[in-house]
């Protein structure tokens, strides 16, 4: 097994900006973006959990420059109503926009206009009567290369309050320019849906995924029918609690793709701990021997969803990190650390329409209804 270092930690104390103080911070993503990095951030979300709300109220976007090596550009997601707008997933699509999982629903983010555009609501969220506290939110989320080359945006949903099996993993599907958020068959129940990967190999899409609650944390391996919507051959891939002596602890949680050497990996943040571990990426039941590598923060600080995209010929590892009390003091900074040869990203791009075509449709649909304006583009 690789141990790899992790050499640079950016400079950025993203929420310090804003005077919260670091260690309330959640960057939770890094999505690489012509050649800038945008940082999805949840500022506040520990300050008002303190106050007895499990949800962020000033989230918004970072991007961050690699070559001026500083901040540009706090986007903050508009106040909507009370605790609906958490954002928590980010994925690419092929026109250069963004795709964005608030709790008011999933929308277009036009990086040049700073613009959101709402294109459906997510159900049992967004969709609650007005200033109703959700009990649930989107969680992890992952452009996926299905084996129908059509590229989706999969997301999974967490509990608020308490341990409710209530969960699941969803698709975002796009009918003749009309979106939906539709649930993935086999996922019903779960508590915490998270580390979302995915690849289409020998006209088959396998996905990853985990569960996560006080008893349970487990690394689901399985595969995807876009046809049906539904998971089949459901597999234990890693247990990270009741895999006996072999088990390292820690809970699953968000996640990348890349490879090694060829191979399918999975790249698993550790909440709990201050590590990545990679994994095949198919398999069951596998234990600490089967793991191919794995980075170790050198502070404490608890990992979120690592990326993984080249620098020159070299394959480079951009770790967000967060803190759940103040014992983390390097939570809140993004790590950096470069992969030993053989392993290569794995970066998809979604095949959703482009936005002004999303926003063409939505002026026909309105005029035809005789509405006004588009479908919630929310500035």
């Amino acid at each position: 097994m690789t141990y790899i270092d992790v050499y640079d930690k950016i400079k950025i104390n993203i929420t310090g900006a804003l005077g919260a103080g670091h260690h309330l911070g959640t960057p939770s993503c890094v999505i690489p973006l012509n050649g800038k990095h945008y940082y999805l951030e949840r500022t506040g979300a520990y300050e008002n959990r303190l106050h007895g709300l499990g949800y962020a109220t000033t989230p918004g976007l970072w991007k961050y420059d690699p070559d001026e090596k500083g901040l540009q550009d706090f986007i903050r997601s508009p106040r909507v109503e009370i605790g609906k707008n958490y954002t928590s997933a980010l994925g690419v699509n092929h026109d250069g926009s963004l795709i964005v999982a608030r709790m008011d629903g999933i929308h277009y983010f036009d990086p040049n206009t700073k613009e959101y555009t709402k294109v459906c609501d997510i159900p049992g969220v967004s969709d609650l009567p007005k200033y109703t506290l959700p009990t649930i939110c989107p969680n992890n989320g992952v452009m996926i290369k299905c084996h129908d080359d059509k590229t989706r945006f999969f997301l999974g949903t967490c509990n608020l309050v308490g341990d409710v099996e209530q969960n699941s993993l969803w698709v975002l599907e796009n009918n003749n320019g009309t979106f939906s958020l539709e649930k993935v068959k086999g996922t019903d129940n779960l508590i915490s849906a998270n580390g979302i990967t995915g690849y289409s190999e020998g006209g088959k899409t396998h996905i990853t995924y985990s569960d996560t609650n006080a008893g349970k944390a487990v690394l689901y391996s399985a595969e995807y029918m876009p046809t049906s919507k539904s998971l089949s051959n459901i597999a234990t891939l890693v247990d990270f609690k009741n895999g006996g002596n072999r088990a390292l602890g820690g809970c699953p949680s968000a996640a990348s793709p890349l490879t090694y050497n060829g191979q399918r990996c999975v790249a698993v943040a550790v909440d709990g701990t201050n590590k990545i571990r990679i994994y095949p990426a198919t398999g069951e039941n596998l234990d600490v021997f089967k793991m191919i590598a794995e980075i170790a923060l050198p502070v404490k600080a608890r990992p979120t969803m690592p990326t993984f995209y080249k620098e020159g010929n070299t394959t480079v590892a951009y770790i967000p990190t967060t803190a759940r009390d103040e014992d983390d003091r390097d939570g809140g900074y993004i790590y950096k650390a470069n992969m030993p040869e053989g392993f290569e990203p794995v970066n998809h791009v979604g095949t959703y329409p482009k936005l002004e075509e999303v926003k063409a449709a939505q002026r026909f649909a309105n005029q035809k209804s005789g509405g006004s304006g588009g479908r919630g583009t929310v500035a």
